[in-house]
């Protein structure tokens, strides 16, 4: 509004996101190039705090949901690694909104799916509810994409029956193996 009616630049309000919530592993932080893992959830960030040290990531980061859109950019930049090659890969809660915040940041800043996160949820339990969730399919079929065709309709399948799988439902030790096979991306 205050745009559309010629106030915005007159009363000099600049926009900063805020600061992203970073864990740094100090084993990687002088290496070439840099991976990080940004999760959706602040009971997943801490389950996956306890094995960064045990990684090949330089940080974790603390999506908050989609907050994770407005900020992420500040990664590099915050950690002093703006001049170095930096791969962010996410990992949210199976279900329509954590797609879409995937699928946004793709876009934006060349997200990488964390897919054997998502392929350790798909053994444990589903959970019925998040029926409002707005749908946005053409994320939903690049999110299938990125999985073997059985699990890519699995997904479908679940989600257009109303389940969901929340990324707290990994243990601590399930998080450490699908942590584990990882492996680098070239862009």
């Amino acid at each position: 509004l205050l745009q559309r009616i010629g106030l915005w630049d007159e009363l000099r309000i600049t926009y900063n996101a805020d600061p992203l919530m970073v864990a740094v592993n100090p084993k990687m932080i002088n290496q070439a190039e840099h991976r990080h893992l940004v999760v959706e959830n602040k009971a997943t960030f801490y389950d996956c705090l306890e094995h960064l040290k045990e990684t090949g990531f330089t940080s974790l980061v603390y999506g908050a949901g989609w907050k994770a859109v407005s900020n992420l950019g500040l990664l590099p930049k915050q950690l002093g690694l703006d001049s170095v090659k930096n791969q962010v890969y996410y990992f949210g809660d199976l279900d329509y909104e954590g797609i879409s915040i995937w699928h946004f940041l793709k876009d934006r800043i060349d997200v990488i799916l964390a897919v054997p996160f998502y392929q350790a949820l798909l053994t444990k339990t589903k959970t019925l509810g998040k029926e409002n969730q707005r749908k946005n399919l053409e994320a939903l079929e690049q999110f299938k994409n990125c999985f073997l065709k059985e699990e890519g309709q699995k997904i479908k399948s679940l989600l257009e029956a109303g389940f969901y799988y929340p990324q707290e439902g990994l243990s601590k030790e399930q998080i450490k193996e699908a942590w584990g096979q990882i492996k680098w991306t070239s862009t």
